[in-house]
């Protein structure tokens, strides 16, 4: 049962369908498409035409059945109903919200597109608002839910749903028919994380050629360092080895110089992937100079 006192509320099938089937004056429902419930629900309120106002308008686009706003099973169903009561079923083409009005009770929703998503069943996860007031009046006259023959403040579903209209719709959906929603929607979460997979394994590899670069950068900058200033730390051996009395071998002034090298290589690694080796190399030579 809809609770008129809270504000917002899920519209599933049936909370749709308690309020179809508690209006006693004025019933408007307005929706891309209907499921099933919610269509005989309507098709059972028909034959109170009269002392109850209805109006229903739905699309016309095939479209709305594929992606799951509704059934066609649905839409035969109501259409027979119709039928029967002598009643117009309106069509607004483009239509994306939900409505339904029962007497001073209105709830607009989101239909759910089932290809997509089951939809919520939980008051924690709301697709709708209960509004009342004056809302309810000014969505009926919006409807034209008032006069069999429409009015100026009539907006929406103007045009009746022909017998035309519903053929082109069945012909469309039997040459490109709905999916099964369950197994469309398992096959959209699947490659979803078909996806996720495939995007975590191009980060790592990228991840790993980047390490493999600096890599690859730090051991070229350290033998350059080495051949260019290995002869010349020969010939002048740095003033530090004289303040210990120390006379360096060839041994000793390269593993200096490659400790020096790995030093400055530490204190740049974070800027080496921006930094191209030639950018290194004075740098890191007026330090060993």
């Amino acid at each position: 049962m809809v609770d008129a006192d809270r504000t917002f509320a899920v519209a599933s099938d049936n909370s749709l369908v308690d309020l179809i089937r508690s209006a006693r004056r004025r019933l408007v429902v307005i929706a891309p498409a209907l499921t099933d419930p919610v269509a005989d629900a309507i098709a059972d309120r028909l034959p109170e035409l009269g002392p109850l106002s209805i109006s229903v308008i739905v699309d016309a686009d095939p479209e709305v059945y594929r992606l799951g706003f509704g059934t066609e099973k649905a839409l035969d169903r109501l259409r027979e109903a119709c039928d029967r009561n002598l009643f117009d079923l309106r069509v607004q083409f483009g239509v994306r919200i939900g409505v339904v009005v029962s007497d001073q009770i209105t709830m607009v929703f989101s239909p759910v597109p089932q290809l997509i998503e089951a939809g919520s069943r939980s008051s924690a996860k709301p697709n709708a608002i209960i509004l009342g007031g004056t809302a309810p009046d000014r969505l009926a006259d919006a409807a034209g839910a008032e006069s069999a023959g429409g009015s100026e403040k009539q907006e929406i579903g103007a045009q009746a749903l022909t017998p035309e209209d519903v053929q082109a719709v069945k012909q469309d959906l039997k040459a490109n028919p709905p999916q099964q929603f369950d197994i469309a929607r398992a096959l959209r979460g699947e490659a979803f994380d078909k996806e996720i997979a495939r995007f975590a394994e191009n980060l790592q590899i990228y991840y790993e050629g980047i390490l493999s670069a600096l890599n690859s950068l730090a051991i070229d900058l350290e033998s350059r360092l080495v051949k260019e200033y290995l002869p010349k730390w020969q010939a002048h051996p740095p003033p530090r080895f004289a303040r210990h009395s120390l006379v360096p071998t060839e041994q000793d002034i390269e593993q200096e110089l490659r400790s020096i090298a790995r030093w400055r290589q530490w204190v740049f690694g974070k800027n080496a992937a921006t930094c191209s080796r030639s950018d290194h190399l004075p740098v890191v030579g007026r330090q060993i100079a």
